[in-house]
């Protein structure tokens, strides 16, 4: 079995880790789609490109060797269907592979999937729409109450960025 953990690693951190380690504790066989590939560079939302974000989960997890690069999309089908393709080229199918992520509530959006209109909800239950295995886990906080989050991390960064900036 295959294990799918889609992410944009904008960095890797502990939320990402504890979904990742699942996949290895169920046996799964790891595969990291990393999101934004296409993305440049820029320190509010995109501070690492996809080769820096894929050496990041290698320096902690070097037996993974699959990863997808997925660039974003404008139309939540032609991502889908763009994955979906990538998927079918390394032999995964709805019948060896489950898909693992958390539900952020600032990743659910409205969006348009085969003529259906859906509202504020999360990319990975397309999948669970369309027959694939899915396994949600819950989210992590961190002591202050706050959800472990690459977002959280960049804003944190970029207010020390700032700091430094106006010395």
């Amino acid at each position: 079995m295959y294990g799918i953990m889609i992410g944009r690693f904008q960095p890797l951190h502990l939320g990402h880790c504890h979904i990742i380690n699942q996949i290895i504790k169920t046996g799964h066989n790891p595969v990291i789609v990393i999101g934004s590939a296409n993305k440049e560079r820029d320190l509010a939302k995109n501070p690492y490109n996809y080769t820096t974000r894929k050496e990041m989960v290698n320096a902690i997890y070097p037996k993974i060797t699959q990863f997808i690069p997925m660039n974003d999309c404008n139309s939540m089908e032609k991502w889908y269907n763009s994955l979906i393709n990538k998927m079918k080229l390394m032999g995964l199918n709805k019948k060896n592979t489950v898909i693992h992520y958390s539900r952020k509530p600032i990743d659910c959006q409205d969006f348009i999937f085969e003529k259906i209109k859906y509202k504020d909800t999360h990319y990975c239950d397309v999948f669970e729409y369309q027959g694939w295995k899915t396994f949600q886990y819950d989210l992590l906080y961190d002591k202050n109450g706050r959800i472990i989050s690459a977002s959280n991390i960049r804003k944190n960064n970029m207010k020390k960025y700032s700091i430094l900036s106006e010395n």
